[in-house]
């Protein structure tokens, strides 16, 4: 094999590792900048207090997507794929489509907030700090949009340290959040999130400042502000990011009230802590991995080239992601000390559960990227609700043998697993992919890794 063959992997996969890189380094500086916030609150006010902020984030969070129209990915997709003025009536369009989104979303938590305090699983008492969540989900919702744009002009080391301006906000006002909740005083939790929120606004338009001149060329000229060839593109993408979007929240929300109701926010807290930690450390890899692989998988040309950069980003994830969760898994107490406190050992019955999924997440959310990447979207809608429906389904056909928050724990899995296997199967039917020999003995080997560490400390 020549020098030049040997190299040109390499060559390709720079920019994949570059990206992994500073994406990696934003997302794990935040992940312990927000795990120091939980952890003050913890310390200071305990698993209830955890729960409720759990239960406040999954509500904006839930809230977030009609908000925006789940549209961040197909901001990224237009202004990336368009030009000239085609560009500039899709972002005008775009951003007009987001501002009556989020009216209407405020306008919603507003009007019927003991309603959905009940969805949320929120103690009695609570629907005030619902009308307040009205601040944060505007907050973040204009963050959402100003972070497509950065994605869209590629600048992947400021979306990293935007990562970290919101954790670090979250970080700094924690203790007082946590000194005015132990004074009776639940807003502060509230106020806790729409400080990070206006950091994150606030940074991100200083960032944006510095491409000025691109973002006047991108929306400054003389084209309508609304067409519906614009809205049309636009929804046909968010459309079915936000089917997807609204239902994963929306089934955590129902799955967390299930815990709630049966156990109790200290239940719930413990679950919240085991769900965290799981969820924040593959995070780490999956969202390096999107900001670059997306475009490359979506500008491929042909099924052999997206193939290749498939089985690609399947080896590189599995690799960086097998050791991580064979770690975690063998110190589930000593990760439950540091990230929150002793108070939450019991978590690691949890965890050890959703570490397993984490190794099937990682690899069936690439397959998913690359249905995503050719717009196929019938075939991602599909695959993500199937899934979800085997999440909620999962967990409460398992609360008969396990308890509520096992049984969550445990229908990760299965709810992953099928995902995997949907994804998989299209991709396969429909482009003839295979993981091919090398990815797949890549794979397998990490799948061992994960089995065999999670089985020595199944039981800490």
């Amino acid at each position: 094999m020549s020098a030049t063959a040997v190299a040109a992997p390499a060559a390709r996969w720079r920019p994949v590792a570059q990206a992994m890189g500073k994406i990696g380094a934003g997302s794990l500086a935040s992940g312990v900048l927000r795990a120091v916030a939980v952890k003050i609150l913890a310390s200071q006010a305990g698993p209830a207090a955890v729960a409720l902020l759990g239960s406040l984030e999954q509500t904006r969070q839930t809230a977030l997507g009609p908000a925006t129209l789940n549209g961040q990915t197909a901001l990224v997709q237009g202004a990336s794929a368009l030009e000239g003025s085609e560009r500039r009536e899709y972002l005008r369009t775009a951003a007009l489509l987001v501002a009556a989104a989020t009216l209407a979303s405020v306008v919603a938590l507003a009007a019927a907030p003991a309603r959905v305090a009940r969805f949320a699983g929120l103690p009695e008492g609570m629907e005030s700090l619902v009308v307040r969540l009205a601040l944060p989900l505007a907050l973040s919702s204009a963050f959402v949009f100003l972070s497509a744009l950065l994605a869209a002009l590629g600048a992947v080391g400021e979306l990293a340290w935007l990562k970290i301006a919101a954790s670090l906000a979250m970080a700094a006002a924690a203790w007082p959040a946590a000194t005015a909740l132990g004074h009776g005083s639940p807003p502060a939790l509230v106020h806790l999130l729409s400080f990070s929120a206006a950091v994150s606004v606030a940074a991100a338009l200083g960032m944006l400042a510095r491409y000025r001149a691109t973002l006047s060329e991108w929306f400054r000229g003389p084209v309508r502000l609304w067409t519906m060839r614009a809205a049309r593109r636009f929804l046909s993408i968010s459309g079915a990011m936000l089917a997807t979007g609204v239902v994963s929240s929306a089934a955590l929300l129902v799955v967390r009230a299930r815990i709630v109701h049966t156990a109790g926010l200290a239940e719930a807290g413990q679950f919240d802590a085991a769900w965290s930690i799981s969820m924040n450390h593959v995070t780490v890899v999956l969202g390096a991995v999107q900001v670059y692989c997306l475009p490359q998988l979506a500008g491929a040309g042909t099924t052999a080239r997206q193939t290749e950069h498939l089985r690609g980003a399947l080896a590189v994830t599995a690799a960086v992601v097998a050791p991580g969760i064979a770690l975690l898994a063998a110190l589930k107490p000593l990760a439950l000390t540091v990230f929150y406190s002793g108070a939450f050992h019991p978590a690691a019955l949890y965890l050890r559960w959703t570490l397993l999924g984490d190794y099937l997440k990682c690899t069936s959310w690439i397959l998913s990227l690359a249905i995503l990447a050719r717009a196929e979207m019938r075939a991602f809608l599909a695959t993500d609700l199937a899934a979800y429906g085997v999440f909620v389904a999962g967990s409460w056909m398992l609360a008969r043998w396990f308890s509520a928050a096992e049984s969550a724990a445990m229908a990760f899995v299965l709810m992953y697993a099928t995902h995997l296997c949907l994804c998989y199967a299209w991709l396969h039917w429909r482009h003839s992919f295979t993981f091919g020999a090398k990815t797949a003995a890549i794979w397998m080997a990490g799948l061992a890794l994960v089995a065999v560490s999670s089985a020595a400390a199944w039981n800490p």
